[in-house]
């Protein structure tokens, strides 16, 4: 790709953003050759020939100007947090693009550079809750992952689940612990249906009771089984539900409103011993 037709792309991403930056092509390209404190993941011709990535760039440079910063070749260097904030924001907005696209592929890929914030030592710690707030919005974009159902059983009754026959269920909140390491936005889009065919533990209880809430992070298979052997330590639980392929004695558990956020908790808990062990505040 050749200069100019670096400068017509530059052009045309800028167009697309709706608010117009105010962004100029050689702001742009002085941004991307600026002194840096660390190597970039992307290079310049990776950026040109990705609409989202370069929208990124654009975002994150109006941000800096909007804080009153000039853009030349020191500003990376001299401005180490403010240009983490701005590139989280920018970050924000190019992941929301992948996923008015249902780019799952991408935004996966940018989630796990997320990831890899949370261990970076140029990272002011301050920004660690706006990294996971990111992890958690996008989880589900990037399409994999473990989730977790909050239900309300608004009254006590008998429901039969499946080959687990008739369980009576006392009214009270239910979190149901899950994975779907592909096709995590249709899964959780077909537990919120009333309309299909019960085929899981899950889907006869959710014929009766209402799901209301929903939370999801990147984490692989084995976090399902072991945030639920947490959960059943603590809370009672529905035996054998959920659990054929599991360890656990159940992925299904009953407890008082405040069971949502230990639920969290405990994700939260599963993605440090995976990816940011003694890292993660």
């Amino acid at each position: 790709m050749n200069p100019q037709n670096w400068r017509n792309r530059f052009e045309r991403v800028l167009n697309k953003i709706p608010w117009k930056p105010g962004v100029s092509y050689d702001e742009l390209i002085t941004y991307l050759h600026s002194y840096r404190y660390e190597k970039d993941a992307y290079g310049s011709k990776e950026i040109f020939q990705n609409d989202y990535l370069l929208a990124h760039e654009i975002v994150e440079i109006e941000c800096l100007k909007k804080k009153g910063l000039k853009i030349d070749k020191y500003v990376i260097q001299k401005n180490r947090e403010e240009v983490y904030e701005c590139h989280l924001k920018a970050m924000d907005y190019e992941l929301k693009m992948a996923c008015e696209d249902e780019n799952s592929e991408h935004a996966r890929m940018r989630i796990y550079d997320l990831i890899s914030y949370i261990c970076d030592e140029y990272r002011p710690a301050k920004l660690i809750p706006r990294v996971k707030s990111l992890i958690e919005k996008y989880t589900e974009c990037g399409d994999s992952g473990i989730y977790s159902l909050l239900i309300k059983n608004g009254k006590d009754r008998d429901i039969e689940i499946g080959a687990l026959g008739m369980i009576h269920f006392p009214r009270g909140y239910y979190v149901y612990i899950g994975s779907a390491q592909r096709g995590l936005r249709n899964r959780i889009k077909r537990h919120y249906s009333r309309n299909k065919k019960l085929k899981w533990h899950i889907d006869y209880l959710l014929s009766h009771a209402k799901l209301i809430d929903h939370f999801s992070l990147p984490l692989p298979k084995r976090c399902e089984e072991r945030v639920s052997m947490e959960m059943q330590n603590i809370y009672p639980f529905i035996k054998n539900f959920g659990s054929s392929d599991s360890h656990a004695h159940s992925h299904l558990f009953h407890g008082a409103e405040n069971i949502w956020p230990r639920t969290k908790a405990f994700f939260w808990k599963c993605f440090k011993n995976e990816y940011a062990k003694n890292l993660l505040g």
